[in-house]
């Protein structure tokens, strides 16, 4: 909403009809598909394109850090949670699409 500017109030009410949007069994099926993938000892793999790169780099971040207690984040005997976004290996990516180029 580029030009509006929202008080507090009516930031909240925006946030509370944007929540109740989302799709609360989607949510839990993500989340038994993440448990799954960290039970398995797998790795999660996330991609993005423009805005969503950023948004796949940040999950990725959060989801590896954020899953060990943080008294834990220093000891290697916990296992965390296997995660890679592709869109952080911009070597790749350039050397990808410059390869499957055209021109």
């Amino acid at each position: 909403m580029l030009g509006t500017t929202l008080d507090a109030k009516a930031y909240l009410d925006r946030l509370r009809v944007e929540l109740a949007r989302v799709d609360a069994a989607a949510v839990e099926r993500w989340a038994d598909f993440v448990f799954d993938v960290w039970t398995r000892g797998s790795t999660l793999y996330l991609i993005g394109n423009g805005g969503s790169a950023a948004a796949a780099s940040h999950l990725s971040v959060d989801l590896g850090k954020g899953t060990v207690a943080a008294d834990n984040l220093r000891d290697e005997s916990h296992r965390r949670l296997r995660v890679v976004s592709l869109t952080d290996n911009v070597p790749w990516i350039t050397a990808t699409s410059r390869s499957s180029s055209s021109s």
